[in-house]
């Protein structure tokens, strides 16, 4: 079978950025690598996408494509058929040439590329200046980050505590100084010009007063990892980051409001949500998206790659998480309904639509060949299902956050304050980072974009 890679601009423009380029000759170096595969075409189609088709190596060899480096220009010289089992070597100089080439310039400096009339030659060309009339990674638009501080927080921590690191006054840092880098990583990618970061206070929570064995099996927090969430809400309070938590509710239900607030206002305008905390599925909507680790990189979830992967909206996931429940010493003790497992939480809901969909429907599901043994249990379990749905449920709506502006989230970081505390907390490799213009998230067109809200 063969397998495509494909680098495509924004329908409006040639342009493309260093690090898309660099990244899918990676990948493409990989898949020939493993696959044992070659090259069997190199096109360019519409709006010009530069498609690349691996095939098996079996084709008829041709010459070996060359590459040339010309002062600011990479002209890349090949056949439009080619299946040489040299393409993977090409493949890997190019790339090395390219980042070569664009040392000390940034991952996201933009590239145009243009081809000639037989198209067998592509010409890449580094773009210092991007005039007004070409749309730009950065957007002048209003653009919301919204981070879950314990879920980051905690993430890192437990990435990293083998290696509990301290600076020289005993103060531990092997959470706080991944998650600043990430922080900083996540302004640089999505040019938000609204930033907020959410905390959960403690848990005791209204969702306890419903269910006492709600996040009841969890083991307390340890010792080096509390230290540093006082460190990390002290080093973003002094960076000017706006930041949340409200007693009785939880990091996702602030989540939640805020989320609510930014689409009441600016409607599907971008939204960037950022944990690995799976019941924030729910609040996918137009322009809402959210943003989790994998090993290796980030995953973009979007209303329509998660009901691709799920079959069910986002909305359902609550309806879903009430019949599987949640149990276990790192769960949230959702107690769901026993004997009720995804074989058969995933169909009722894709066909019920929900719980009260569902519980209107016993009798033809009693009926059904695959899902009848499920009736006994779902009788049983109606009571733990519907409280399973309050608890997996987000607030939309914290009180406490009803009269706040969303113009309190604006972007405005207090550099000065930002490179003191790293050097506090002796972050040197973030220092040396962002004084080489590595993380330069504010500039012009940000600076337009949050004026213009």
């Amino acid at each position: 079978m063969d397998h495509y890679f494909v680098l495509l601009p924004s329908p409006t423009t040639n342009y493309m950025t260093v690090h898309s380029i660099t990244a899918a000759f990676s990948s493409m170096i990989q898949k020939l690598e493993m696959k044992e595969a070659s090259i069997r075409e190199i096109s360019i189609g519409e709006h010009n996408k530069l498609s690349v088709t691996l095939g098996e190596r079996n084709g008829v060899p041709t010459d070996t494509p060359s590459t040339l480096l010309e002062g600011e220009k990479i002209t890349w010289n090949t056949s439009l058929h080619t299946s040489t089992s040299e393409a993977a070597t090409y493949l890997r100089e190019l790339n090395q040439v390219l980042y070569k080439w664009s040392d000390g310039f940034e991952k996201d400096e933009l590239l145009s590329f243009s081809k000639n009339e037989s198209g067998t030659t592509l010409t890449f060309e580094k773009v210092k200046v991007v005039r007004k009339e070409h749309e730009t990674v950065s957007t002048s638009k209003p653009v919301l980050l919204l981070i879950d501080g314990s879920n980051v927080l905690s993430s890192a921590y437990f990435a990293t505590e083998q290696n509990l690191l301290q600076n020289r006054k005993g103060l531990y840092t092997n959470a706080v100084f991944p998650m600043a880098r990430r922080f900083l990583s996540l302004l640089r990618k999505y040019k938000p010009t609204h930033v907020a970061i959410c905390w959960d206070v403690d848990r005791d929570t209204f969702r306890r007063q419903l269910h006492a064995g709600y996040k009841g099996e969890r083991e307390e927090t340890p010792a080096a990892l509390k230290e540093q969430f006082a460190t990390a809400k002290k080093l973003f309070h002094r960076m000017g980051i706006k930041q949340s938590s409200v007693k009785g509710f939880e990091a996702d239900d602030l989540i939640g409001t805020l989320t609510s607030k930014w689409r009441t206002q600016f409607g599907g305008e971008s939204c960037y949500i950022v944990s690995n905390d799976k019941d924030l599925y729910q609040l996918l909507a137009p322009g809402v998206k959210l943003v989790r680790s994998i090993k290796g990189g980030e995953r973009l979830y979007e209303m329509e790659n998660f009901s691709a992967d799920y079959n069910i909206t986002p909305s359902q996931w609550i309806d879903v998480k009430a019949l599987l429940g949640e149990t276990g010493k790192t769960s949230d003790g959702i107690p769901g309904v026993r004997y009720v497992g995804d074989k058969a939480a995933f169909p009722l809901v894709r066909q019920y639509r929900d719980l009260d969909g569902i519980y209107a429907s016993l009798e033809q599901i009693g009926a059904s060949k695959d899902l009848k043994r499920c009736v006994k249990h779902l009788e049983d379990g109606k009571d733990m299902a519907y409280l399973s749905k309050k608890l997996a449920t987000i607030v939309t709506d914290v009180p406490i956050l009803a009269d706040l502006k969303i113009e309190e989230l604006q972007l405005n970081i207090n550099q000065q304050n930002m490179m003191l505390d790293f050097a506090a907390l002796e972050f040197k490799t973030l220092l040396r980072e962002v004084e080489d213009g590595k993380y330069n998230w504010w500039g012009e067109e940000r600076e337009k974009a949050a004026e213009a809200v």
